[in-house]
């Protein structure tokens, strides 16, 4: 039995399409929103983030200003 690289990579290419397919429009990497605690918008934060006792409430936004919200 061999092992054709380009066969590889073509079974390869076809099971990520189908993968990705199937996992668009689904929350697949358990992202959840959370209230931003400076400004009060909704942001994304990924579950094990969310969980980490460092874990600060706070959007993009708020974490780059010069002058933090909190």
């Amino acid at each position: 039995m061999t092992n054709s690289t380009l066969a590889t990579a073509s079974v390869y290419q076809r099971h990520y399409d189908a993968r990705m397919a199937r996992l668009r429009g689904t929350n697949h990497a358990e992202v959840l929103e959370w209230h931003c605690a400076g400004c009060g918008t909704r942001f994304d934060v990924g579950y094990e983030r969310l969980i980490h006792p460092s874990f600060r409430p706070l959007c993009f936004d708020c974490t780059t200003k010069e002058t933090p919200c909190e």
